[in-house]
C-alpha cells in the first residue's frame, strides 16, 4: 500500500511539475472548502474599479435605481461565471487547461497568452500604476506622493503574494475581505448620514447627466465580465463542481455588488467633484471620514485583485511553457511593474481593450462546447492527464469567437462583453452541427498529452 502512495505522490509531482497544479488537476486532497473560495472570489472582485462602478452609476441614476442596476448587473454575470466555475470545480484545471477541449492545444496556448498579456501584464501594469496615484492621493504630505514610489511598492507587493499561488491570494483574501467589508460598511454608513438616511438617500436623484437603467446595467455587466470567464483558475480548488459554481458565483455575485454599491454611497454622502466621469474615491473617502481606513481599503482591494490578475495570467503561460510557476510570476510581474513606474502602460490600454474584446467570447466558446457539443451531441465527457487526446486547433472555435466579437461590436444591443459570449455560443453550436451535417472537420491534428502536461 505504501508502495502504491509513493507511486501516485512521483506521478503527482511529475504532472505538477511547474507548481500550483499548472498542468494537472488539483489532488482531491488540496482541495478547499466553500467559504475559502467565496472569500477568494470575493476579493478579485471587489477592487477600485468595481467601486468606482457605484460611484458611476450614481452619476447618472438615482441610488435606488444604482442597486438595481447593481443587481442585475451582477446576476446576468452569474448567467456564464457559474457554469465555467462549475467546470473548474468538476476537473481541478484552469481556465486554460479547460479551453484544450474548445479550442485544441495550439488554440489553448494563444488563449493562455492572451490572457498573460492582458491580465498578467497589461492590466497589472495598469492597476499598479493606479495603486501608486491612489496613495499619492490619500498621503500627499509623504515620500508616497510621487505615484512611481508607490507603484513600485504595489508592484512588489503584488507579485510576491501571487508567488505563493492559490494559498497566497486565499491567505491575502481571508485577512482582507473582512477589513474591506467592515471599513467600507463605516464608510457607506457615514455617507447616508451625510445624505440625511436611509430615505434620503434612496430618493436622491442623479448627481450628473441621467441615463437609463438599461445602461446602468450595461456598466456593471462590463465592469466585471473578463474576470468571471477565468473563475475556473479558482474553482479548481473547489471539492465538486456545484461547490465551484455557488462558491464562486455568490462570492462573485455578493463582492460585486456590495462593493458597487459602497463605492456609490460613499460618493454621495462625500459629494466631492469628479475626475472628469470618474469619481475621485480616494478624495471621497478622506471626506467622510474614514482616515487610515481609506487607505486599508484601496491597498487592499487593489492588492488582493491584482495579485490574481498576475496569477491567472501566469497559469495561462505555463500550461504550455516548461517553467516554474514561480518563475513565470516572478517575470511577468517585473514586466508589469516597470510599465507602471514609466508610464508606458498608458500606450497599451487600446491593445488591451482590443484584446479585452476577444477574451469574452471564448466563454461562449467553452461553454457550448462541453455543455451542448459533447454532452449532448456526442455523448461523452471531459477528462485530463496522460493520453488524453485533444485536436490541434479548432477553426470553428476561432471562427466563433471572433464572429461573437464582431456581432457584439456591430449590434449595439447591451454590453459587448456579454452579447459577444450569447452569439460565440450559438455560432459555435450551429458551426459545429452544419459541420458534422456534411462532414467537414471541425478541427485539424491531434495532440497527446504527455506526463507533465504541456
Amino acid at each position: 500500500m505504501e508502495d502504491i502512495v509513493m507511486e501516485d505522490k512521483r506521478a503527482e509531482t511529475t504532472m505538477d511539475r511547474s507548481g500550483d497544479y499548472t498542468t494537472s488537476a488539483v489532488p482531491e486532497d488540496q482541495r478547499k472548502s466553500g467559504i475559502n473560495l467565496f472569500s477568494t472570489t470575493a476579493g478579485w472582485i471587489i477592487c477600485l474599479s468595481t467601486m468606482f462602478t457605484g460611484g458611476t452609476l450614481i452619476t447618472g441614476l438615482s441610488f435606488s435605481r444604482s442597486m438595481v442596476a447593481a443587481v442585475l448587473g451582477m446576476l446576468i454575470l452569474t448567467l456564464f461565471a457559474a457554469p465555467l466555475a462549475g467546470l473548474g470545480g468538476r476537473f481541478g484545471v484552469s481556465t486554460t487547461m479547460l479551453t484544450r477541449y474548445a479550442l485544441g492545444k495550439t488554440g489553448s496556448n494563444i488563449f493562455g497568452i492572451v490572457n498573460a498579456l492582458l491580465l498578467g501584464i497589461g492590466w497589472f501594469a495598469w492597476q499598479a500604476a493606479f495603486f501608486g496615484l491612489t496613495l499619492s492621493e490619500l498621503l500627499p504630505n509623504t515620500f508616497l506622493v510621487n505615484p512611481i514610489v508607490g507603484a513600485l511598492i504595489g508592484g512588489v507587493l503584488m507579485t510576491l503574494t501571487a508567488m505563493y499561488g492559490y494559498n497566497g491570494i486565499a491567505v491575502l483574501s481571508f485577512i482582507a475581505v473582512p477589513l474591506i467589508i467592515i471599513l467600507s460598511l463605516f464608510g457607506s454608513i457615514a455617507g447616508i448620514e451625510q445624505t440625511g438616511g436611509w430615505s434620503a438617500l434612496l430618493a436622491k436623484s442623479a448627481s450628473g447627466t441621467e441615463f437609463t437603467l438599461f445602461a446602468g446595467i450595461t456598466i456593471v455587466v462590463g465592469n466585471a465580465a473578463s474576470g468571471a470567464v477565468v473563475l475556473s483558475d479558482i474553482t479548481r480548488y473547489a471539492k465538486s463542481a456545484k461547490m465551484g459554481a455557488v462558491s464562486a458565483a455568490g462570492g462573485y455575485l455578493v463582492g460585486g455588488v456590495f462593493c458597487i454599491l459602497c463605492g456609490g454611497a460613499m460618493a454621495l454622502g462625500a459629494n466631492v467633484p469628479g475626475i472628469g466621469t470618474t469619481p475621485n474615491l480616494p478624495r471621497v473617502m478622506l471626506t467622510i471620514g474614514l482616515g487610515v481606513g481609506a487607505l486599508i481599503i484601496l491597498i487592499l482591494a487593489q492588492w488582493t485583485t491584482n495579485t490574481a490578475n498576475v496569477y491567472s495570467g501566469a497559469l495561462g503561460v505555463g500550461s504550455f511553457l516548461p517553467f516554474q510557476h514561480k518563475s513565470i510570476v516572478l517575470v511577468m510581474g517585473i514586466v508589469g511593474t516597470v510599465l507602471a513606474i514609466s508610464n508606458i502602460y498608458e500606450y497599451f490600454v487600446p491593445f488591451l481593450n482590443i484584446l479585452g474584446t476577444v477574451v469574452p467570447p471564448i466563454a461562449g466558446v467553452i461553454l457550448a462546447d462541453y455543455y451542448v457539443v459533447n454532452r449532448l451531441i456526442l455523448k461523452r465527457d471531459y477528462s485530463f492527464g496522460p493520453g488524453t487526446k485533444y485536436a490541434q486547433f479548432n477553426w470553428v472555435a476561432f471562427v466563433s469567437i471572433a464572429g461573437g466579437a464582431v456581432l457584439a461590436t456591430l449590434i449595439g444591443f447591451f454590453t459587448p462583453a456579454f452579447t459577444s459570449i450569447v452569439y460565440a455560443f450559438i455560432l459555435y453550436i450551429l458551426l459545429v452541427v452544419v459541420c458534422r451535417g456534411i462532414g467537414i472537420p471541425y478541427s485539424v491534428g491531434t495532440y497527446v498529452e504527455h506526463e507533465t502536461g504541456l
